[in-house]
């Protein structure tokens, strides 16, 4: 595996139709912050492929600073300095 890459896990359970579960709740319950944030990026990366706007994801070298509120006071961008 290369550098960076982390390996994939996928947790999957077999329901019948119409019977409740808590696998979802006991899934982000379970598992550490990095698990979390990697599972939730992953499917931020699945919607984006199956929606066909995969460039969307490449990341901008945008720095903003905001205030509580949201106000942005400062953005810098790193792609073209000015």
């Amino acid at each position: 595996m290369g550098a960076g890459k982390m390996k994939r896990k996928i947790v999957t359970k077999k329901i019948k139709v119409g019977e409740k579960s808590d696998f979802d709740r006991e899934f982000w319950k379970n598992a550490n912050s990095n698990e979390k944030f990697s599972a939730a990026w992953q499917l931020m990366v699945d919607a984006m492929i199956i929606k066909g706007t995969p460039e969307k994801l490449e990341f901008r070298k945008i720095i903003r600073i905001k205030t509580l509120d949201g106000k942005i006071i400062k953005e810098i961008n790193l792609e073209n300095p000015d």
